[in-house]
């Protein structure tokens, strides 16, 4: 059944055949892993025959496997085959995406991957360092708490590494040359442009974006009529700065 307010379909019962279809369909799509050839009329066969059960057995597939198929040349075999072994190589973002994480669609995966840069990171987050990230949710935060607690999830994933799929870090070119990783909150109006585009220049520029002041936060924007943010920076220590100097940051 699809849940009223998601787009993507979601069955309750944990284990049903379309579920499965579905999983396997969305794993291997052109956002996702990208395995041309695997369309769902041959994923369906592969259930069918038991060779597939769960994403990790795609990469345990050989030619041999997929020619008794119905319908099936042994040219198109080779080529699904080596579409597979080129899929291994895969950006963060586009592997969290194919895990079929409920709220993660291909912005927020690319949200997250941007933000904290490998899979290593991404292993160890808690709800908590998603919570305070601008643009985040609850939901996802839920989200991603019930699938990393998940140890199904969590061996499949190592399960994937093990096949030969891997992870790249998310790539920015000015990540590590201007912000540097560094932790921003944005109190009041500014001057030169709306406080959403600040933040989204803040992660641009390669540094975290926080709804709210803690003793890790790095620096505070401050604009016109800030908040009680600017009294909080000032009882943690946080290093605040005016519009026109972070400016300067990533000038």
């Amino acid at each position: 059944m699809k849940k009223e307010g998601e787009v993507d379909y979601y069955c309750l019962k944990k284990n049903c055949a379309i579920r499965q279809k579905r999983q396997l369909e969305f794993f291997v799509s052109k956002n996702a892993f990208d395995i041309d050839g695997l369309g769902p009329k041959i994923l369906e066969q592969l259930i069918e025959t038991g060779l597939v059960e769960d994403p990790t057995d795609i990469f345990l597939l050989k030619e041999g496997d997929l020619q008794p198929l119905e319908r099936f040349a042994e040219k198109s075999a080779e080529n699904i085959v080596e579409a597979i072994e080129k899929s291994k190589e895969i950006p963060l973002e586009r592997f969290l995406y194919a895990l079929g994480i409920r709220h993660v669609g291909g912005q927020t995966a690319v949200d997250i991957a941007e933000q904290f840069g490998t899979i290593e990171s991404v292993l160890k987050l808690k709800k908590e360092d998603l919570d305070q990230l601008y643009g985040i949710g609850e939901a996802v935060g839920n989200s991603f708490e019930e699938y990393f607690s998940n140890k199904k999830n969590l061996e499949m994933i190592e399960k994937l590494r093990h096949l030969g799929v891997k992870i790249k870090p998310f790539h920015s070119p000015v990540r590590v040359k201007k912000l540097g990783g560094k932790s921003f909150v944005v109190t009041g109006s500014l001057e030169s442009m709306p406080r959403d585009d600040a933040q989204k220049k803040i992660v641009q520029f390669g540094g975290k974006v926080h709804s709210s002041i803690t003793s890790k936060t790095d620096y505070l924007i401050v604009g016109e009529e800030p908040g009680s943010k600017l009294d909080k920076a000032k009882r943690l220590g946080t290093k605040i700065i005016s519009e026109k100097e972070f400016l300067k940051m990533i000038k």
